[in-house]
């Protein structure tokens, strides 16, 4: 068949649907009702029955003004012959994208439901099929021009893609031509949908500013270019179409200048009936009137105000028409006439009425003129039509320029929507809007609590449908009632085998199978002989679960299609095998939605329905009382009614089947079944793939080893529990169980594996050296992991706290311990060193209190004059057994502030308290040992003579004096004293660490510690001591000479 212009040579034979118009011829014997139009276009049933009852074809002008020499156009041109002569039998099909391999949609807002791709294939060997896929997906078949409506010159195609379930984003669309040699050619659009956009008004589209029509508009059909800043087809033929604007633009003004230059010839034929041009308000989009392809449904509009030219007796005659919903006639004028080649304005008004068809308006005038005040038709539309949609150019086997098109709001009515309820059962409205623009598009899908479902609607909705959706063109009420249903099993049949369960495979004639793979049950057909469910034959292999008599919904996914004669799969309900009902998707001579029943053992067709090329696989079927309701789905997201009928039935069985008819010829078949959800046990429908679900008990991690997203059936994976820190793996339970970890785990189905973790405890194990207690706060048998502790270390009486050890160090006390293990602490303890005390026999002379380290040194002898006055001295005799260095101390007062004080006069003795006591004079008689003056004999002093008596005096002092709670030290030389911290003020109850650090050929002996200067001394023996703020105590540090023969000591003397 050569694809030029004009020629009609048929060569080879072509297709079924491939050139013809679409129309569906079917033997008899197979058609027991007439074939209906899916309800999938959101029509209400009203208006999809008002449009099954109308004339398809375009109403013809009665009357009009005589034309008497009309301009026709010029005839279709023949493709240059060179370029004919190119295509030699053996070149492979030319694909003419008409607007560009880049197209964008949905950037301003979406005109009408369907995107289209428009173009014409061409071969001289003649096109064998045409098919498109979008992004990889199966291919869908398109028709080929001429069909006498949409696809006007040979080879012309349209592919619809519809917005409704294209998500956003980038698309590849892939077509595909193959001429009848079996050579094939491929083009790819990409295509960029933007959706959520809505066309803004104000709006104008300039033709002279865009560089492609695309970019300000969408064409419908038909080949068009910009010529002089105008809109012009390129072929005059049916309906060539321009939409501007959005769906949902309600109440607006259109205005644009014309020009016509000719009419088409060939436009007074049927189904054209005359050319005419003009413009269409509330457009939405093709519908389906049967199973084209394109869909060829003009009828669901507002108004088409238009002229229009009309031909009887070779007499042409032209008038204004207004076209309405189903074809009706709005309006005529016979009186009023266009000239050809003379610029008009065109203007056309749309008004919403409540409850009733919009008003329409249109008027006309020469463009060089005034506006007329007057409009030349008004008239009412029909109830039924769309309360939205937007505006299109129509040239109708008319060429005609279009000038600037400007679209003006009216102001926009809004409604509300007010959904009750009754009985358990929630409705979600989609969009959710606190209220409406007139015309919106409202889905109402409701949900029954467990154990109910949706019995009616009632109020603005009637029947059962679920979802519902109705267009608001005012304020609607509506009311859903839930009802009980009966208990039915849902299944996602995500496992391996059959096992336990609800169902029942039934194989009648033992020559089918039934499998599981994870995500679906597939039964399976052998082909060559009739697996079918109707009178006398109910072979087909089915899947079945008991069910009580009752209401119920269920749902249904089916991942199998049914692509060849004689394969069907589907919903059985069963009484016995006498009385049942199946609810299929079919193949026959095209893919159906089908309804049958066997009552008392006689089969009979219920409804059967063509549906679109795309195959249905989503099912829903429910049961209020005795009215049965079938819908369907594309997507699982928009759903259609197909049919509600009445039947008394009593339910034992409920399930699935999967058939082949055709006898020798039957196809095998295998139907995969995704999900099968009921009402009364909702489950999450969707394959999250077969993947163990992870549970946790505590604090950890499960770990999978190798991690997928999927695995399959009888895959063998490593399942590790991995605690937290503080935490312990205890046991695992579900899937899995005992102790074993890592452990492993069978894929097998839905399966859980959970992982018990608990706390990990410590032990807290306390002793003591020396005598005292510990104080643990709280104290337990075992502790939490992080759990804080409190200990102190309690020194009995005479005895001193030096520090932890075990797992504890340190002398603080108390301390915080966290518990992140378990602990053994020690706490250590020394005896206070005793302060031995002299008493004369004289008590009327005065005390002397010596402070003796605890093996005591070579004696001194302490004499006492009774008589001494108030400058009387103590002292001291020393016969040292060998040369004798004296010891250094510092002495730091904590708490209070030690007064500096001169040398006292050698020859006095001073009195701690201050006044002396005249009949006392204390003397001693020391060993023969050098006397410890508390001071270093200076480099070169002459070092005491053994025997010589020696007068003790205070040692030279340096004070630092800080604030009352603040540490004051007294230092000499042979070493110093370090606080921790340096101070110079303390908190009361700050712990302050004294370290007394000796100079470099000196040694640390100990610390004194006395109440007072003149008290009590407890001496300890380790550098470092702490003490607690405030502290009324004096503490010396004792240093002395590394290499003295013997350490000696001065003691505090005190005088009472």
């Amino acid at each position: 068949m050569l694809f030029g212009v004009g020629h009609t040579l048929v060569a080879a034979p072509l297709p079924v649907g491939l050139y013809s118009s679409g129309a569906e011829t079917e033997p008899s014997a197979l058609v027991t009702e007439p074939v209906t139009r899916p309800v999938d276009e959101q029509l209400s049933p009203a208006a999809a029955a008002e449009l099954a009852e109308g004339e398809p074809d375009k109403p013809m002008l009665p009357a009009g003004v005589p034309v008497a020499d009309p301009v026709f156009a010029r005839p279709p041109q023949a493709a240059p012959q060179a370029a004919v002569e190119a295509l030699a039998p053996a070149s492979t099909p030319v694909i003419d994208i008409w607007y560009g391999q880049n197209q964008s949609f949905g950037q301003l807002g979406n005109p009408q439901r369907w995107i289209n791709i428009l173009g014409n294939v061409q071969d001289s060997a003649g096109i064998a099929s045409l098919v498109y896929s979008l992004n990889g997906g199966p291919p869908q078949s398109l028709s080929l021009g001429p069909d006498t409506r949409r696809l006007a010159e040979p080879g012309d195609f349209a592919v619809e893609l519809d917005t409704q379930s294209l998500p956003g984003g980038v698309h590849q669309v892939v077509l595909t031509a193959t001429n009848v040699l079996g050579n094939h050619s491929v083009q790819v659009v990409q295509l960029n949908y933007q959706p959520g956009n809505t066309w803004a008004l104000p709006y104008t589209a300039d033709w002279g500013t865009a560089t492609n029509i695309q970019q300000i508009a969408q064409v419908v059909d038909g080949q068009w270019a910009i010529q002089d800043n105008m809109l012009r087809p390129l072929v005059f033929a049916y309906d060539r179409l321009v939409a501007i604007g959005d769906n949902t633009w309600t109440d607006y003004e259109v205005t644009v200048p014309v020009i016509i230059h000719s009419i088409d010839a060939n436009g007074f034929r049927s189904p054209s009936n005359g050319p005419g041009v003009g413009i269409l308000a509330r457009w939405t989009g093709h519908y389906q009137e049967t199973n084209e392809q394109p869909r060829m449904g003009w009828r669901n509009l507002g108004a088409l105000a238009w002229f229009r030219w009309s031909r009887s007796n070779n007499e042409i005659s032209v008038g204004q028409q207004m076209v309405g919903f189903a074809n009706s006639a709005l309006a005529t004028r016979t009186d009023l006439a266009p000239q050809f080649g003379v610029l008009y304005t065109f203007k056309l008004r749309v008004e919403s009425n409540p409850g009733a068809g919009a008003t329409y308006r249109f008027k006309h005038w020469p463009a060089n003129g005034d506006e007329p005040a007057e409009w030349d038709m008004t008239a009412q539309g029909r109830a039924n039509e769309p309360p939205t949609g937007s505006v299109m150019l129509v040239a109708h086997h008319v060429d005609a320029s279009f000038g600037a098109v400007t679209v003006t709001p009216l102001e926009p009515a809004r409604h509300t929507l007010t959904v009750n309820t009754v009985g358990n059962g929630t409705v979600a409205r989609i969009p959710d809007l606190p209220d409406y623009p007139h015309g919106q598009y409202v889905r109402l899908p409701a949900t029954g609590a467990p154990g109910h479902m949706l019995g009616s609607w009632s109020g603005g909705l009637t029947g059962n449908a679920n979802p519902a959706a109705l267009t608001l063109t005012a304020a609607r009420d509506v009311t859903a009632t839930f009802i009980p249903a009966v208990e039915l099993a849902s299944d996602s049949f995500n496992r391996c085998q059959q096992g336990d369960g609800p169902w029942d495979f039934v194989d009648p004639l033992g020559d089918s199978s039934l499998a599981f793979d994870g995500t679906r049950a597939l039964i399976t057909t052998p082909g060559g002989i009739d697996h079918d469910a109707g009178a006398g034959i109910y072979t087909a292999p089915r899947l079945l679960q008991v069910a009580p008599s009752g209401d119920f919904e269920l749902e249904v996914k089916f991942d199998s299609i049914v692509n060849t004669s004689g394969q069907a799969q589907g919903v059985l309900i069963e009484q016995d095998v006498n009385n049942l009902l199946r609810f299929d998707f079919r193949r026959d001579t095209a893919t159906r939605v089908y309804i049958g029943r066997i009552i008392d053992g006689s089969a009979s067709d219920v409804r059967r329905t063509i549906v679109p090329v795309d195959h249905p696989r989503y099912m829903r079927v429910s049961r209020v009382g005795n009215q049965w309701t079938q819908m369907y789905s594309l997507d699982g997201i928009n759903w259609s009614l197909h049919h509600s009928f009445a039947q008394a039935l009593t339910v034992n069985k409920v399930g699935l089947f999967a058939a082949n008819t055709g006898g020798a010829a039957a196809p095998a078949h295998s139907v995969a079944i995704d999900y099968f959800v009921t009402s009364t046990a909702p489950i999450h429908p969707e394959d999250p793939g077969l993947r163990p679900v992870l549970n946790v008990v505590g604090n950890g991690a499960i770990l999978l080893h190798p991690d997928q997203q999927h695995y399959t059936c009888g895959q063998v994976i490593t399942v590790t529990a991995a605690p937290a820190p503080g935490w312990n793996f205890a046991n695992w339970s579900g899937s899995l169980s005992g102790t074993t970890n890592p452990a492993p785990l069978v894929i097998s189905g839905e399966q859980i594996a959970t992982a018990i973790f608990s706390l990990t405890t410590h032990t807290l194990t306390t002793s003591v050296n020396g005598s005292g207690t510990i104080t643990v706060d709280p104290l337990k048998v075992s502790y939490t992991h992080g759990e804080s502790v409190t200990v102190a270390a309690n020194a009995a009486d005479g005895w001193l706290f030096t520090g932890w050890g075990g797992t504890l160090s340190g002398s603080v006390s108390p301390v915080t311990l966290v518990m992140n293990s378990s602990h053994n602490i020690v706490a250590n303890f020394v005896a206070a060193t005793p302060t031995p005390t002299f008493t004369p026999t004289n008590t009327s002379e005065p005390d002397i209190t010596a402070t003796l380290p605890p093996t005591p040194p070579p004696t001194a002898t302490v004499e006492a004059e009774p008589d001494a006055t108030a400058t009387d001295t103590a002292t001291l005799t020393l016969t040292p057994s060998s040369t004798a260095t004296p010891n250094a101390t510092n002495t730091v007062s904590l708490g209070t502030t030690p007064a500096a004080t001169d040398d006292p006069d050698p020859g006095t003795t001073p009195s701690p308290t201050g006044e002396p006591d005249p009949d006392e004079t204390p003397a001693a008689t020391a060993p023969s040992t050098p006397p410890n003056t508390g001071a270093p004999t200076p480099t070169g002093a002459a070092t005491p003579d053994p025997g010589s008596t020696v007068t003790p005096t205070a040692p030279p002092t340096a004070t630092q004096t800080a604030g009352a709670s603040a540490p004051s030290i007294v230092t000499t030389v042979g070493g110093r004293v370090i606080q921790e911290p340096p101070g110079p003020t303390y908190a009361t109850g700050q712990i302050v660490t004294l370290t007394a650090v000796p100079d470099t050929g000196w040694i640390f002996v100990r610390w004194e510690v006395r109440e007072s200067t003149v008290g009590s001394i407890d001496q300890l023996d380790t550098p470092t001591i702490q003490v607690v703020i405030p502290d009324i105590r004096v503490y010396q540090a004792i240093f002395a000479l590394a290499d003295a023969g013997y350490l000696f000591y001065l003691p505090v003397i005190s005088t009472r």
